[in-house]
């Protein structure tokens, strides 16, 4: 069964330390990578966790932060190395092709794949079709431009039963494309249906990965009906003013945005550095208390997304 995978490469906030690395989330679809963030040491984290980073398409940068991108540049480095011929694109506020172009000119090095820079604007919503997924941006409440994303896969057309087109003798050329495809098709003077040979479609999933941020509708909008919300978690519920005053989110907001959005499952991340176990414990307990379905990951957590209900 087709499988999409989230790998928690760095769950951390602001500063390192050895419980949590700084933020980066692989999204792993059918041999593709989307990364969410670049954190300075996501590509040794991916290293270790046997994850070619060969194998990313598609890179999201939240804002120009540095623990939010500051690997972005020895990953294109290191690319170039290895000869990557495969474009890159790289989606984020305006101004993160000024700090690539600054990055190229001060180290007199040139990519010699294609980077294209797609920049995400504040202004609208954003909606890019990519293969197999569509990718919706929407700005944050954090304070410089920071955008949230909804990765939403695209539905799946359902299995082909190859053994009831052949008892159905149809034969194996473009009728059997046209049937997978929806159209009814005339053999042997009968009217074959789709439904007769395929099942029921399998419903694309979605994720949406939000940090940094206060509590704000663009959260719930890009969470509405998700299967998975990433929510940055930076703070404890005892700690909401400086959440606020910091543009961030404590763990137990971060659930109530997920109810609000109707979501099926929350991930809080981007957790501070000053949290240890105890508070950390605290915190998922908020959260649950509120949104039950909710998880703390660690770096090098994976999770499974679950297929959804066929269409």
């Amino acid at each position: 069964m087709d499988q999409i995978r989230l790998l928690f490469l760095g769950t951390g906030a602001a500063l390192p330390s050895p419980r949590r690395m700084l933020p980066a989330l692989a999204l792993i679809l059918d041999g593709q990578v989307a990364l969410f963030d670049c954190s300075e040491g996501t590509q040794m984290r991916m290293q270790q966790a046997g994850l070619s980073p060969a194998r990313i398409r598609h890179i999201f940068i939240s804002h120009l932060h540095g623990d939010h991108l500051f690997g972005l540049p020895g990953l294109i480095t290191s690319q170039h190395l290895l000869k990557r011929s495969e474009p890159l694109y790289i989606f984020g506020p305006v101004e993160l092709d000024l700090f690539l172009q600054t990055v190229h000119q001060v180290t007199q090095h040139q990519a010699s794949f294609p980077v294209v820079v797609v920049p995400c604007t504040p202004q609208a919503e954003q909606i890019w079709t990519l293969e197999g997924f569509s990718v919706q941006s929407l700005p944050l409440d954090h304070g410089p431009a920071c955008f949230g994303y909804r990765f939403i896969e695209h539905d799946r057309p359902g299995k082909f039963d190859a053994d009831r087109a052949r008892d159905l003798g149809v034969p194996n050329n473009d009728l059997r494309t046209a049937l997978i495809h929806g159209e009814t098709v005339e053999w042997n003077g009968r009217r074959i249906r789709p439904e007769e040979v395929v099942g029921p479609a399998q419903r694309g999933r979605t994720i949406a990965y939000c940090t940094d941020t206060r509590p704000c509708e663009n959260v719930r909008i890009l969470a509405r009906d998700a299967d998975v919300l990433v929510h940055e978690s930076t703070f404890h519920p005892d700690q909401e003013m400086l959440a606020q005053e910091t543009g961030h989110s404590t763990s137990r907001q971060a659930a109530e945005s997920a109810v609000a959005a109707g979501c099926r499952q929350l991930y809080l991340y981007h957790i501070s550095g000053r949290q240890d176990d105890q508070s950390e414990m605290e915190m998922l307990e908020s959260a649950r208390s509120i949104f039950p379905a909710t998880e703390m990951p660690q770096d090098y957590d994976c999770y499974s997304v679950l297929v959804r209900e066929p269409l």
